[in-house]
């Protein structure tokens, strides 16, 4: 139960953080319904080009690109934010010493 807690708690705050231009209805379907549907597709774009014995191929290599994507929007949504609020000149030019190693 403290698992489902906590993942309801952090899939909250993923939308509080990244996706305030979103409803939940469409943060919803973002998450869910757009990967499941892209999944299908190619799989069935695969299948009808190649036949019935790659279909698990098809279905891996959607997934890993699925968390790939999740990967990269995340870095562009942080760059675009940072450019939006202009806080990179602010922390580059911070007093802080950048070559410490811990």
């Amino acid at each position: 139960m403290k698992q489902l807690a906590a993942f309801g708690r952090s899939t909250w705050l993923q939308y509080v953080a990244l996706f305030q231009w979103a409803t939940p209805l469409g943060y919803l379907a973002y998450k869910v319904l757009l990967p499941v549907a892209q999944i299908v597709f190619f799989v069935q774009l695969g299948v009808f080009a190649t036949g019935p014995g790659n279909a698990l191929y098809f279905a891996l290599g959607n997934s890993l690109q699925i968390a790939a994507n999740g990967a990269i929007f995340g870095v562009i949504a942080t760059v675009a934010n940072e450019r939006h609020n202009g806080t990179l000149p602010l922390l580059l030019g911070s007093p802080a010493n950048r070559l410490v190693s811990s």
